[in-house]
């Protein structure tokens, strides 16, 4: 029974003034000044659900509606349809209304239980008002208190609904969740092969890990469905993440033998699970599917081969490798510290309202801060600088920080010339749609020709033999891609 039906034919609901009246009645004088005077107020005949909006007030089951004010309260009668008794109720409750079809007309019943479960007047349509208010809540990341908060509930009874409560709000959601992992395993049943992606986050003192499968349909169209994000409590050892990624893969029939990959970052962590707990295959074929050449596993907790993310990879070649291979070109390093020092001391300056004041009224907009878990952050923090270059020394003039040279310009522009070609091929790889692994290695050349030709640039000169370096520590990295 749900919610809605509890509300309707609870014994609480009943109130003590309604009353089932019979047409053989006959009430004393005074009642029969108050409920049915038409001079003593206002009166409303044949009022269809329609207009009422009440499922139960259907002209199927009730007819001749009225509504009668007297002594400001309002009641409702109407007629019933299997045996022509008239049935009040008070105000706008209907429960009378809908025990007596239950208790005299079983047949009339059943069919009002069904329309109203169809009905856009009805069940449906506060159905269809719970979902986008459970969704909204969602989507927004709104707190679940958002719905005993008292201008929230003024702000939806403009709508006419009911507004559930917090109680019930947290019930819908985990009936939600049942029916969406139904229909995620339904989805995949017919599917072969996967590939799912992993990685742990933290925020608010709290650790999490998503965990999301892909796979493409027949006409190659790329699905993808979100499997868990579970909460992680202790360290982050690698055996725990493989407990967890084998309880995950476990739930929804996922195995080594149709999960072709499991990507994640180029945590140590991640690595030493998949190191230690990942099956080994006999033969690195995805041609044959032939049930014959399937992987043979040699351990108790088995997880898919792994794949190091590309564009994590990528990352790290454009932060911590560059300053690696800076660190062997005494010269440059140190105008690389001296450069990014001043630019530090800006950007910590963005965060205080009044030198971002400041910052505004001298260049006409923000800059950009970088963020370490924020891919390509750098690259275009840099690049606002460089738009901005001409008015960065009145700027530091004004918050009292050091000024940038002419050499200082000059090494950030040819930072921009060479992280200009990783951050466009980050951007393309962490696209949305229409990036399968076949973009990888086209990519990963494309990359490897860029750095070549950067090298032959007049402009890159000073840092020729950097460019190379990088250019090399790109195949390393990408070796299988490679050869």
């Amino acid at each position: 029974m749900s919610h809605t039906d509890q509300l309707v034919f609870g014994e609480s609901d009943f109130s003590n003034d309604d009353e089932i009246l019979d047409k053989n009645y006959v009430p004393s004088p005074r009642k029969r000044r108050r409920v049915f005077k038409k001079n003593s107020g206002s009166s409303i005949k044949n009022q269809s659900f329609e207009v009422s909006g009440k499922t139960i007030l259907n002209a199927r089951f009730y007819t001749d509606i009225e509504k009668i004010s007297d002594q400001n309260k309002m009641s409702t009668i109407a007629k019933c349809v299997g045996c022509d008794r008239k049935i009040r109720a008070t105000g706008d409750v209907t429960s009378n209304f809908v025990k007596h079809l239950r208790v005299k007309h079983s047949e009339l019943y059943a069919e009002y239980k069904s329309l109203k479960s169809g009905s856009p007047f009805g069940n449906s349509a506060q159905a269809a008002f719970d979902r986008k208010l459970l969704h909204a809540i969602v989507d927004g990341a709104l707190p679940v208190s958002i719905l005993e908060r008292r201008s929230f509930i003024d702000l939806l009874q403009t709508s006419g609904m009911k507004i559930m409560s917090r109680q019930v709000a947290v019930k819908k959601w985990k009936e939600h969740y049942g029916e969406v992992v139904h229909k995620i395993k339904s989805e995949m049943a017919s599917v072969k092969h996967f590939c799912t992606t992993g990685d742990i986050w933290s925020g608010n003192h709290r650790s999490f890990l998503g965990y999301t499968c892909h796979w493409l349909t027949e006409n190659l169209e790329r699905k993808s469905a979100a499997l868990a994000c579970r909460r992680i409590f202790g360290v982050h050892s690698a055996e725990k993440i493989a407990q967890i990624i084998a309880e995950i893969n476990a739930g929804f029939g996922l195995n080594p033998s149709n999960v072709i990959m499991t990507v994640t970052d180029n945590g140590s962590n991640f690595v030493k699970a998949f190191k230690e707990y990942g099956c080994t295959e006999t033969e690195t074929s995805f041609e044959d599917e032939s049930e014959n050449d399937l992987p043979v596993f040699q351990n108790e907790l088995l997880l898919p081969k792994h794949l190091r993310c590309c564009s994590h990879t990528l990352n790290l070649l454009a932060s911590a490798d560059y300053v690696k291979i800076l660190r062997s070109e005494q010269a440059l390093y140190i105008q690389h510290s001296m450069t990014f020092e001043k630019c530090n001391a800006l950007w910590r300056k963005c965060k205080w309202p009044k030198s971002s004041e400041i910052i505004v009224e001298c260049l006409g907009s923000t800059l950009l801060v970088p963020v370490v878990t924020r891919w390509n952050s750098l690259f275009d923090a840099v690049t606002k600088l460089l738009w901005a270059k001409d008015k960065l020394n009145p700027l530091c003039e004004r918050l009292s920080l050091s000024q940038f040279s002419p050499s200082d310009l000059q090494y950030l522009e040819m930072y921009q010339l060479l992280m200009g070609p990783i951050a466009r091929a980050l951007d393309y790889l962490q696209g949305e749609n229409n990036v399968n692994y076949g973009c990888l290695i086209p990519t990963l050349m494309t990359l490897s020709n860029r750095l070549n030709k950067l090298q032959n640039k007049p402009e890159m000169q000073q840092v020729s033999s950097v460019v190379a370096k990088l250019e090399q520590r790109l195949r390393d990295r990408f070796d299988a891609f490679f050869t």
